[in-house]
């Protein structure tokens, strides 16, 4: 902002000493002398020697000017001001300016100047007061400043205004066939966002993922469709993004994971998980490697999962990872392996669902035909209000397998 304002308050000063010789109002001219002066004072600024260029001003001050004298005067003293980030005096010397009589070319600059340094002052309304004196008396009112109405609009949280005039600019601009500015667009965005217009912010991040292409315009638009209940598209465009490698962060990866596993597509969310590992993009944390081990375990991928979690487990001070290890090895049905792991998990303690430990160890003893362990284990279970049910349930069937099993063995 301030790099723009520099800009343009540089280009009415160079534009104003253009015209130092010619007729301001009847019988007003510039001066060589003044004209020499104030060529000298802008040289001392540009070359930021302030000082020395507010004593050239002053020399000015002393002096008998006539109108148009004065006016280029505070001119170059708003420049002065503004060139030490001073915004306040640089505002009071061209307020100085439209105090004079003055041709509405000039009084039409100053006002846009005036309008700029009051929007980066957040001098809102002062700001839309400015620029709407000078759209009375601009031939054509360019995109620009309908902005920056927009901009204080919104500041005042007045979003149907602020939403009309951004509107107005960007039209105007698409007339004269210009690409739209990001920072446009994303104050459209902003005042969608305050209406809770998700069918606005839809179009608008459409607009901006195409033009700007970065990942937070693709993550917001997906967010967006996720607020639409739009769950397909939402993937559909993380999916795009991922594909265009415009996701390359930690969060932007985990938030297309989470989505995909969300969606039961665990297979491709354990795929991206483990590439931005492998990138180092993802950090190794314990958090991240349960996730990652749950997407190969919730894609059937058993014996990645287990290659996740025998790395963890080594190192958890709980058991819930060796609790997940118990589960995959049951699901593969090598029961020592579960029951080994099971029993480690129960050990460390600190699990979310210790009721559910005990049936795994007990089913795991049972299928290895270890019927007193497992007896003992669903004992164990059946103190468990959720597990209480089944507990009792294979308390009896176990409790039958073995005498069943006894009978048969005597008869040796």
């Amino acid at each position: 902002m301030k790099q723009k304002i520099l800009i343009l308050l540089t280009t009415l000063f160079l534009l104003s000493t253009t015209q130092f010789s010619s007729v301001f109002a009847a019988g007003q001219t510039m001066r060589p002398l003044v004209f020499r002066i104030l060529e000298k004072a802008q040289t001392e600024i540009d070359n930021k020697n302030y000082q020395a260029g507010k004593d050239e001003l002053d020399k000015l001050s002393k002096m008998n000017r006539n109108t148009y004298e004065k006016a280029m005067t505070y001119n170059v003293y708003a420049y002065y001001h503004f060139s030490q980030e001073n915004y306040e005096k640089a505002i009071e010397s061209y307020e100085q300016v439209l105090n004079l009589q003055i041709p509405d070319s000039l009084r039409q600059t100053t006002l846009y100047s005036l309008a700029k340094l009051s929007l980066a002052t957040e001098r809102y309304s002062k700001s839309i007061e400015y620029l709407r004196k000078w759209q009375k008396i601009a031939k054509q009112p360019n995109a620009e400043s309908h902005i920056m109405l927009g901009q204080s609009y919104l500041q005042l949280d007045d979003m149907g205004l602020a939403m009309d005039e951004i509107q107005k600019g960007m039209a105007l601009a698409r007339k004269e066939g210009r690409i739209i500015k990001e920072n446009w667009y994303l104050l459209e965005r902003a005042v969608y966002y305050k209406q809770n217009d998700y069918k606005g912010l839809e179009k608008n991040l459409k607009e901006l993922a195409a033009f700007y292409p970065k990942s937070q315009y693709w993550l917001q638009l997906s967010a967006v469709y996720d607020q639409l209940n739009q769950t397909g598209k939402s993937l559909s465009v993380l999916e795009t993004a991922y594909e265009k490698g415009y996701l390359t962060k930690e969060n932007e990866l985990m938030s297309f994971a989470g989505l995909l596993l969300q969606v039961e597509i665990p297979y491709k969310a354990a795929v991206v998980m483990s590439k931005g590992m492998e990138k180092e993009v993802i950090e190794k944390t314990p958090e991240h490697m349960k996730l990652l081990a749950d997407a190969w375990m919730l894609a059937k991928e058993y014996d990645k999962a287990i290659l996740v979690l025998q790395d963890l487990e080594s190192t958890s001070d709980d058991g819930e990872v060796a609790y997940k290890l118990a589960q995959v090895f049951m699901e593969k049905n090598q029961w020592d392996k579960s029951s080994e792991f099971i029993a480690k998990a129960i050990k460390k303690g600190k699990l979310k669902d210790e009721g559910n430990a005990y049936l795994i160890q007990g089913l795991s003893y049972f299928n290895q035909k270890k019927m007193d362990q497992a007896l003992n284990a669903f004992n164990k279970a059946k103190h468990y209000e959720k597990q209480a049910k089944a507990a009792d349930q294979w308390l009896s069937f176990v409790a039958q397998e073995k005498e069943r099993q006894e009978y048969i063995s005597s008869f040796g």
